[in-house]
């Protein structure tokens, strides 16, 4: 069984690789991932509007101790994987010159150029995308990792889909090609029981598409993808009718964002990322012949899906979140 590095995120990676490109030391290299997963903390805390919690100074150290082995952990992460791509020598101490490469690509198109690398390296990585591109409605429907033993889900994903692949692995992937706009996923409940659904945010084909970013060999067969796009009325279209369904008909009723992204994104099938481009054009020009409104505020703690980072709002021009949407017609 292959295993995938566990880097979740892009930016550690990038963090990880600047900061060898800068000569630091382990030490110093988890100090810098260790602040970068702070980050990403915080971001989170102040999207949900609970500021952040009181902890006793023994708490503390604690805390600070377990973040320090977290962060040791994520580099050894971080180097495994540049490793796998190429982007270091094998003493783990300096970048290859493909790896000074990468990080000095422009930067609008560095996500296009490591996806090429993550994709090419891992055969798993391929399978899972073709075998999504294989599925009915391309997408998997698979029990919440969270909630069961790591052994149920490997089996489940295995007898259902016949692909061979560890929890941990999978979450890593399914993460990465998210964060590349290739899939997108979320989670939902279905007989009380939690599970989520991953599906193509990408049209995969054997034939050459205008306007690729992607290309890989699988089984002797090259496949060529193109992210999914929208145009402006489908978008509307969809945001519409989803927030109508959660509001039963109600003009201006706060929407949670993240959950309303999530459906709008899957009825369209794209990232996450293509509608919260759409939103803050909607806001910025107001041409539309709906009205938009965000606000800030405090999340219930019971929707305890929203504290994921996949479930991050968009920051607004004025650089806060857009925790709630409320839509209406002009």
């Amino acid at each position: 069984m292959e295993r995938i590095p566990r880097v979740s995120r892009v930016e550690y990676l990038f963090a990880f690789l600047e900061g060898l490109n800068r000569k630091l030391s382990m030490e110093e290299l988890a100090e810098v991932l260790g602040k970068c997963k702070l980050s990403f903390e915080e971001k989170k805390y102040k999207a949900l509007g609970r500021g952040r919690p009181f902890i006793s100074r023994t708490k503390f150290a604690e805390s600070s101790a377990i973040k320090t082995v977290i962060a040791k952990s994520l580099v050894n992460e971080c180097a495994c994987l540049a490793k796998k791509l190429g982007l270091i020598n094998a003493e783990r101490n300096s970048l290859t010159d493909r790896g000074v490469h990468l990080i000095h690509f422009p930067e609008e198109k560095r996500l296009d150029k490591f996806a090429q690398l993550y994709v090419s390296a891992f055969k798993i990585t391929k399978q899972i995308l073709v075998k999504l591109n294989l599925e009915k409605n391309k997408e998997f429907l698979l029990p919440d990792y969270r909630h069961r033993k790591f052994k149920e889900f490997t089996n489940f994903i295995s007898d259902h889909y016949g692909i061979t692949v560890d929890v941990l692995s999978f979450i890593a992937i399914r993460d990465i090609l998210w964060q590349l706009g290739y899939v997108n996923w979320y989670q939902y409940k279905m007989n009380g029981e939690p599970w989520f659904k991953v599906y193509l945010t990408s049209r995969l084909s054997e034939e050459k598409i205008p306007g690729y970013t992607l290309t890989f060999t699988f089984n002797s067969r090259i496949f060529y993808v193109k992210k999914n796009g929208t145009t402006m009325d489908s978008f509307l279209d969809a945001l519409w009718t989803e927030y109508m369904e959660r509001t039963n008909d109600v003009q201006y009723i706060p929407v949670l964002y993240s959950e309303l992204r999530n459906s709008v994104c899957y009825r369209l099938r794209i990232s996450d990322e293509i509608f919260d481009e759409f939103v803050r054009k909607i806001l910025a020009e107001d041409k539309t012949t709906f009205r938009l409104i965000w606000s800030s505020g405090a999340v219930p703690y019971e929707r305890d899906t929203l504290s994921l980072l996949k479930n991050l709002p968009a920051l607004s021009q004025e650089g806060q979140y857009m925790t709630y949407l409320l839509i209406g017609r002009k």
